[in-house]
This record gives C-alpha cells, sequence and structure tokens, in this order.
C-alpha cells in the first residue's frame, strides 16, 4: 500500500514548515504550497527535502491528484474567501479525505456561526495588519467561532470533529487556537 499523498498549505508558516518538514523526514510523499510572492521576493521557508513545492494561490494553482489528507493549518483566518476555498479543499480530497484545519478563534461567545472581522481600529481579537494588505497571508481577515466552522464544513458536506480533547496540548497552551478534522462526506 502506498503512503497517502499529503498537501501542507501554508508550508512557508510556522505551523504548516514544522508538519511538511517532520513528513518529509519521514519519507511520506508531500506536496508543499506556500503563498505565491511579488517578484524579488526571496521569503520562502523552504527546507532541503525531497518534496514537491510550489509557490502558489491554494485556491487557484491546479494541483495534480486528489489528496488522502490536506493540512490547512493557520490558514483561514487569512482567506478572503472563505466559501470558496471550502469548496477547493472538497474538490482537492479523495472520497474519505481529510483536511486537517487550524485555526485562530474569535474571542466572541455566540452559539450562532459568527466570523469576526480583524481591524486595526477596533478592539478585536486580532488585528488586522491593514498595512500588510497586498501581501498574500500576512494581514488577518475572518477570525470564525466554533459553530461557524461546523457550518462550513456541514456547508460543502464534510463531517467535522473538534480536536480539543484535554490529551490536545496544542489547543490546550493555545486556547485562541483549535484543531479540527474534516472529513469529505
Amino acid at each position: 500500500m502506498t503512503d497517502p499523498l499529503v498537501a501542507v498549505t501554508g508550508a512557508d508558516g510556522f505551523i504548516g514548515a514544522a508538519y511538511g518538514r517532520r513528513l518529509a523526514e519521514r519519507g511520506r510523499p508531500v506536496r508543499r504550497i506556500v503563498h505565491a510572492r511579488p517578484a524579488g521576493d526571496s521569503r520562502t521557508g523552504v527546507v532541503a527535502l525531497d518534496l514537491e513545492h510550489a509557490h502558489a494561490d491554494a485556491l487557484t494553482h491546479a494541483l495534480d491528484g486528489a489528496f488522502d489528507l490536506i493540512l490547512f493549518l493557520g490558514v483561514l483566518y487569512h482567506v478572503e474567501d472563505v466559501f470558496g476555498c471550502m469548496r477547493r479543499l472538497r474538490d482537492l480530497l479523495a472520497p474519505a479525505g481529510i483536511v486537517a484545519l487550524e485555526t485562530q478563534m474569535t474571542n466572541i461567545a455566540s452559539d450562532l456561526p459568527i466570523f469576526e472581522c480583524a481591524s486595526d481600529t477596533y478592539k478585536t481579537t486580532v488585528q488586522q495588519g491593514k498595512n500588510s494588505l497586498g501581501g498574500v497571508g500576512i494581514s488577518n481577515f475572518l477570525l470564525p467561532n466554533d459553530a461557524a466552522i461546523r457550518n462550513l464544513a456541514d456547508s460543502f458536506d464534510f463531517a467535522c470533529e473538534a480536536l480539543d480533547s484535554p490529551r490536545n496540548v496544542y489547543s490546550a497552551e493555545l486556547p485562541g487556537r483549535r484543531l479540527y478534522r474534516l472529513v469529505r462526506g
């Protein structure tokens, strides 16, 4: 049996780079997707490992194959079109494929699905970073609550499970962030 093909979006970010590196070191087939950079921008975060790598927009870049697992870590709150993003993730997955989704969450408590709009003007969970709006993945846009993640998942036929058990050290140490497993229906 061959190892499942894994896509790591935001692979030049702190979390995505760590996961991509660990998977590649273990010999797993990994396709890393990092932000498309303007000409002359040398930031990459690329490590010297034998893996596929693309400087691209994960929403529009032609990606071959159906992925068994997509690590979508620390990306959602940077995306302007969350609905197009969820549609794209679903379309990239193999049947019963999994999206591991990690995101910054809003501090606003509500049973209704909400996305908090990050702002530099108003006191929000995080600043927007409007001076960075021209840079892909640098500024913050929409911060979901749990109901918003579950609603997005349901809208695009994903089963959704929050991975925040007491054994999950990551969520315990970073309570403003959550990790979810989305399974394509």
